[in-house]
């Protein structure tokens, strides 16, 4: 029941104790947690699952050091009895001190179906440390199709990599060198020489950023010592660091105008975990995925999903390592309904390389001022919130911790006892009322009045929101009341009921 992937020890060790066992003797190890988050240990979650009484799942974060090894490293303490079937696992996560343990502090009672309906295919365990938590989540799954389905309702997403920096090195011309060679960019950023030879720009993970398809231009150096530099809004353009021949590219990769890329690489602990570009057809190296729905034309609100507070909270719990593989991404949830092409096409299409980008904004322009991606980017939030059918508590609680003031969130020691996957850390240097995290709340609360007065009418409330205001849509609040939006402040007294 060890699986394929890596040759871990551990499995080797969980399924042995399992074979030793006679019916009703209990075994109890300490491993790492990929026993419960990876692809390669499916078959030994199935066999805890269906051929024993799963009790206890107690994970850690090692950040205390309980090992010396990385603080980053997540082992948890696992106690099961062979013989029956499991129907809750009592569980905990993101569990710091060993005291902890030993009161059985923040154990949740973690059902069966939950897990099969969260994880079909691979039996993984969400880390779910509140039953606030599990409701929020069983809500979502509800209203919405697995990323990796291929029905009716699925949006046909295929997952695939497209160039490696190491095996296709042949293929990647140092940008310097082209440039020697009399290689120049055009204004949609292909590179040509006279004699028409044309050349495209090499896509590597850092040069995205959310709906952004040029965060950062290559300056000089190789590797880990490389400079790169942040592009502004109001002047994008592809700077790479290596070029491939057009004709190279295109044997790989379809003629499309544009795709969806993501970074492959998060961790559900930083500001946030999913970074994800719709950018120019171009090649991409292995450090992005590139996620082609059935209609490429739904790259925008598919990027715009996973971009979203509510996709990238549900993401972070999912997330148990580092690595955004297909293993990790297909079992997540997706809206089934679209509505954000147009607003996503807004936020994507700066600059002359994502000119057929634009083609699908509508009467939208490109939105470049700081202010005013905030603001669409606030309606995006919130439509993608109503589309998983989420009530406004249940989106207060994605959200909480993130209207604390400045002051506060730079005390190292206030931040320690906050979520460490929450989504305090955005913008958390401004102050709450100019914050995307609050300003979204806003922009959802402004949406569930259009849907009321739509008379309930979810898709038409939609429409109303984002064709108000002469069709530039809901707009950023002259003047807002932190305590008037009841977040944080208000927890202990049931505002999430």
């Amino acid at each position: 029941h060890q699986g394929g992937a890596d040759l871990n020890t551990y499995k080797m060790f969980v399924e042995t104790g399992h074979s030793l066992l006679r019916r009703g003797g209990q075994m109890g190890m300490i491993v790492p947690s990929g026993l419960y988050t990876d692809q390669g240990s499916s078959e030994l979650r199935r066999t805890l699952l269906a051929e024993c009484d799963w009790r206890w799942l107690y994970s850690f974060e090692n950040r205390r050091k309980v090992f010396d090894i990385d603080s980053r490293f997540k082992f948890c303490v696992v106690i099961a009895t062979k013989g029956g079937q499991t129907s809750a696992i009592r569980s905990a996560f993101m569990r710091h001190d060993l005291e902890d343990w030993a009161t059985a502090e923040g154990v949740l009672d973690y059902p069966v179906e939950r897990v099969r309906a969260f994880s079909p295919k691979s039996l993984s365990l969400l880390e779910i440390r509140t039953e606030r938590d599990l409701e929020v989540l069983s809500r979502i799954y509800a209203n919405s199709v697995l990323l990796g389905d291929d029905g009716p309702d699925g949006w046909g997403i295929k997952y695939g990599t497209e160039f490696h920096m190491t095996n296709d090195s042949k293929l990647f011309i140092p940008r310097d060198k082209a440039e020697a060679d009399g290689f120049r960019p055009d204004i949609y950023g292909r590179w040509k020489n006279d004699s028409g030879e044309v050349l495209l720009p090499l896509y590597e993970g850092r040069m995205i950023g959310q709906f952004d398809f040029s965060q950062k231009g290559w300056v000089s150096g190789k590797g880990r010592s490389a400079v790169w530099r942040e592009i502004p809004w109001d002047d994008k353009k592809i700077e790479p660091q290596y070029l491939v021949h057009q004709k190279d590219a295109y044997e790989r990769i379809p003629e499309h105008s544009f795709k969806t890329v993501v970074m492959n690489i998060g961790s559900s602990t930083n500001k946030r975990s999913m970074f994800s570009s719709v950018i120019p057809n171009w090649p991409a190296n292995h450090s992005l995925a590139v996620l082609k729905p059935s209609d490429y034309r739904n790259s925008l609100d598919l990027t715009a999903s996973l971009n979203s507070f509510v996709y990238d909270w549900m993401l972070r719990a999912r997330l148990g390592g580092l690595n955004l593989s297909y293993f990790v991404l297909g079992e997540t949830a997706l809206p089934i309904a679209r509505f954000t092409c147009a607003l996503a096409a807004a936020l994507s299409g700066a600059g002359q390389e994502t000119s057929p980008i634009r083609t699908y904004s509508g009467n939208r322009r490109p939105a470049i001022a700081v202010h005013e991606r905030v603001r669409i980017r606030c309606m995006v939030d919130a439509v993608i919130a109503a589309s998983y059918g989420l009530a406004r508590g249940d989106y207060l609680w994605i959200l909480k911790d993130t209207d604390h003031s400045a002051e506060r969130l730079a005390d190292m020691s206030f931040c320690r006892k906050l979520d460490p996957k929450g989504f305090w850390r955005v913008d958390k240097t401004e102050e709450p009322v100019l914050r995307h995290t609050v300003l979204s709340v806003a922009a959802f609360d402004d949406l569930q009045k259009c849907i009321a007065l739509a008379g309930g009418d979810r898709d038409a409330g939609i429409e109303a929101f984002c064709s108000q205001n002469d069709g530039d849509g809901w707009m950023l609040p002259e003047t807002l009341c932190i305590a008037d939006l009841g977040m944080t402040r208000t927890v202990d007294i049931g505002v999430y009921d």
